[in-house]
């Protein structure tokens, strides 16, 4: 659509201290700038992968674009701090389950809000 769109990917060893062991990350995020309601957001798609330095995999897939304003948070009422919209789902080889995380009340809305939904029990909780 002639937005600007831009890509970004980080392969990551992190070491521990002390004998505490090397974690791993690896990850591909794509940013497009996005017009809704005529305000400026980045959506944000992508997917993340590793190791922690207990030995657990993990996957994380961004599974509904994550939309954040594209203007400062301090900028009046067209900057938030907070995801406003979008979903991810995170699995850990150690977890039975899934983890489903739902950002924000919807586009336009900066509330902060976040739900983490695991085996059918939701966790309200706030961006911070």
């Amino acid at each position: 659509a002639g937005h600007l769109t831009w890509n970004f990917s980080a392969n990551l060893t992190l070491t521990y201290p002390n004998g505490g062991g090397t974690a791993t990350w690896s990850s591909a995020r794509t940013n497009t700038l996005t017009s809704v309601s005529g305000k400026w957001y980045y959506s944000i798609t992508g997917s993340a992968s590793g190791t922690s330095r207990k030995g657990a995999t993990y996957n994380i897939n961004i599974t509904s674009p994550l939309y954040v304003t594209a203007y400062p948070w301090w900028y009046g009422s067209w900057g938030c701090k907070y995801i406003e919209s979008g979903q991810v789902t995170i699995n850990v080889s150690s977890f039975s389950y899934p983890i489903y995380v739902t950002f924000g009340s919807g586009i336009g809305t900066c509330d902060g809000k976040a739900v983490a939904t695991i085996n059918g029990v939701t966790f309200n909780f706030s961006q911070q």
